[in-house]
């Protein structure tokens, strides 16, 4: 009788061991090899999760596809990315449309949801991310489903990055499934994603007012600033279907209430550009109210009460009392108002010297005054103290360009100035890109007409000073 010789184990390196095991959950037709081959992954994975990230983690994303539990793939993946190498590892992932799809697709078979979430949040870090999920197919789909979860803050960053992912979530019913979950309570991040939706997107802003939306007026009394938020963001000046949005909107909310709720960025779109509702307005603002507003110190890119007394300024009807203020002045000026300078003036002269002691907000609005009402009798008075700011290297950028602009207004000459024609014009031309960048300095408030007035004034003389 003949005995098959015993054969010893033969070692297998890691590597091999995981390309075996990969190929069992690859092509193996019975289902419970392939479940035995993903648990020694798993087991690896634990104390060679690189090795299983170069030979088998393809695979195991693969296979989630065709498996009902998904829960030891996503634990094989976690360990992975947790190595040393794991950013390699997430965007070879995410660059890989086959492996996001196949990670994905589980959120449509109900598969480990909240841990598909979590896993895709972990995946987000890749600066490739943005850009490659939403070309993955029904990427759109998946992100709505997530809508119906609550689950919204991926959706805000793809849609940044690619505009025309709105419109795919547009035709996959974003819209009516957010709705859907704000007329069940109120949600901030489900208000933010509207935002997010129809921000400078006309197509998402027709759609959305075809809609039902008075779901989210019903926030307005006791969540005001996201309710505004995402009614600016409907009201789109740019858009070429403004006037019936506009339309749409004033309809639904009553301009008292905006009044008494000093709403005053959402008073300026429901009436831009609209007579009737102009009127409206006019008879139901009170100017100290809006003088009051346009003198606060806060700190935001624009001051709404600004904007809308910008606006109304155009209107005989309708004035503002200076209350000394530089930026009142500065705006009535604009407009062509007949006004007095004189006691003005004299607080300007007094406060120049005292820069250094006064607030950032104080100090742009007064630099402002200066070159927009500049009056060649001020010359003398506060030229020293102009060139002495100007010529300080430790103040903001900000204050020595406008001090530039002032100074060469009230026709200085440039050598006085402590500087030549080149460096001026340097000076000039930085300022201007600066002026097409308010957001950079949130405390300088004037309006984009005054933006553009300045600019022109800037070019004037980089062409007839500085050459």
């Amino acid at each position: 009788m003949f005995f098959k010789r015993h054969a010893e184990p033969v070692n297998r390196c890691i590597e091999e061991e995981l390309d075996i095991l990969s190929n069992r959950l690859n092509d193996s037709i019975y289902y419970e090899d392939r479940l035995d081959a993903l648990n020694e992954i798993l087991k690896a994975s634990r104390t060679h999760p690189v090795e299983v990230g170069i030979c088998a983690l393809q695979s195991v994303i693969n296979s989630m596809r065709e498996m009902e539990d998904v829960s030891i793939h996503i634990e094989v993946i976690k360990n992975t990315l947790e190595c040393r190498s794991r950013m390699e590892f997430i965007d070879i992932i995410v660059s890989n449309h086959s492996s996001l799809g196949a990670i994905c697709s589980c959120i449509q078979e109900n598969k480990e949801e909240e841990n598909i979430y979590d896993l895709l949040y972990e995946l987000s870090i890749s600066e490739a991310f943005p850009k490659c999920m939403p070309k993955i197919p029904n990427a759109a789909y998946y992100c709505v489903h997530m809508v119906k979860k609550k689950k919204t803050e991926l959706i805000s960053r793809l849609i940044e990055c690619d505009v025309n992912f709105k419109k795919e979530l547009t035709f996959a019913e974003v819209f009516e499934n957010t709705l859907e979950v704000l007329r069940n309570g109120f949600s901030k991040e489900m208000m933010a994603l509207l935002v997010h939706l129809l921000k400078d997107c006309t197509f998402n802003q027709n759609y959305f007012n075809e809609l039902n939306w008075d779901a989210i007026l019903k926030y307005r009394a006791t969540h005001q600033n996201e309710t505004d938020q995402v009614l600016s963001s409907l009201i789109d000046l740019k858009n070429p279907d403004f006037p019936r949005i506009q339309c749409s909107v004033h309809k639904r909310i009553e301009m008292q209430s905006l009044v008494n709720a000093c709403e005053w960025r959402l008073i300026y779109l429901i009436i831009k550009d609209n007579a009737q509702y102009t009127q409206e307005a006019l008879s139901l603002i009170s100017s100290e109210n809006i003088a009051n507003a346009c003198n606060q110190k806060a700190f935001t890119r624009r001051n709404d009460a600004y904007l809308l007394a910008d606006y109304l300024l155009m209107h005989d009807s309708f004035d503002l009392p200076e209350h000394d203020s530089y930026r009142i002045y500065t705006l009535k000026c604009f407009h062509g108002r007949q006004l007095s300078l004189e006691s003005i003036a004299s607080k300007m002269i007094s406060e120049i010297d005292m820069l250094d002691r006064i607030d950032e907000c104080s100090v742009l609005d007064l630099l402002v005054f200066v070159i927009f009402n500049f009056q060649a009798s001020w010359a003398d008075k506060i030229t020293i103290k102009l060139v002495e700011i100007f010529n300080d290297y430790t103040r903001p950028n900000i204050h020595r360009s406008l001090c530039l602009i002032a100074l060469m207004m009230l026709d200085t000459p440039i050598d006085s100035i402590g500087v030549n024609q080149y460096a001026a014009a340097h000076i000039l031309r930085e300022t201007r890109l600066q002026l097409c960048s308010l957001s950079q300095h949130p405390e300088l408030y004037m309006t984009d007409h005054m933006v553009d007035t300045l600019i022109d004034n800037v070019n004037d003389l980089i062409l007839t000073k500085c050459t």
